[in-house]
C-alpha cells in the first residue's frame, strides 16, 4: 500500500491545490501565504515544479496571494477553453483573477492579471475573513456562480447567534465581471 501526497518544494501546503485540467495537469499551490506555486504532471504520480504562477505585483495584491481556484471558461469568439484563476489576497479585501499569457503553452508557465481582473470586493457585512473562492460554475440559465468564504462578527467564540462563517453566492454573466 503506497501513500502519496503532493507537497510544495519548501514549507507546508496551507490549501488544497487548484487543478487546471486537461493534460498535462497543472496544480497551483499556496506558498507561504504570498504566492501561488505551480506544478505539472502527465500521470498524477510524478510532478515537476514550474516557476511561480502568481506573485504580488500590484497594489490590489495587498499583502500577497492567498487561496484560490481554477475555472475553465469556453471562449466562443476563439472557440477555445481558457483557464481562469480566481484568488484571494492576504489583506482579505478582494477576489482577483489571472489568465494564461499564452494559451498555446500546455504547461501554462506564464500568467497575467488582466486590467479588468474579475474583482469582487469584500461586502461591508463581512467583518472577518474573505477568501477561498470556489471554482465557478455555469448554471443551465447561463449565469456563472461562485462561493467565497466569509467571516461575520468573528471572535474567538461562536457562543452568540450571528457569529461564524458563511459563503455567499456571487452571480455574473461573464467570469470577468462579478
Amino acid at each position: 500500500y503506497v501513500k502519496l501526497h503532493l507537497c510544495p518544494a519548501v514549507t507546508r501546503l496551507p490549501q488544497t491545490p487548484a487543478p487546471v485540467i486537461p493534460a498535462p495537469v497543472n496544480l497551483m499551490l499556496q506558498h507561504i501565504c504570498r504566492t501561488q506555486d505551480h506544478v505539472t504532471s502527465t500521470d498524477l504520480l510524478h510532478w515537476k515544479h514550474q516557476p511561480i504562477a502568481l506573485a504580488p505585483d500590484k497594489a490590489s495584491d495587498c499583502g500577497g496571494i492567498f487561496s484560490g481556484s481554477a475555472t475553465i471558461v469556453h471562449n466562443a469568439t476563439t472557440n477555445s477553453s481558457v483557464p481562469v484563476l480566481l484568488y484571494s489576497v492576504a489583506c482579505g479585501e478582494t477576489i482577483l483573477s489571472a489568465v494564461p499569457r499564452h494559451l498555446s503553452d500546455p504547461l501554462l508557465i506564464s500568467w497575467v492579471k488582466p486590467r479588468h481582473s474579475a474583482m469582487i470586493r469584500k461586502p461591508p457585512s463581512v467583518t472577518g475573513g474573505f477568501r477561498d473562492p470556489t471554482t465557478a460554475w455555469q448554471g443551465a440559465d447561463g449565469v456563472w456562480r461562485l462561493l467565497v468564504g466569509c467571516g461575520v462578527n468573528q471572535t474567538t467564540s461562536l457562543d452568540k447567534v450571528g457569529r461564524g462563517t458563511h459563503a455567499p453566492v456571487y452571480r455574473a454573466a461573464l467570469v470577468v465581471s462579478w
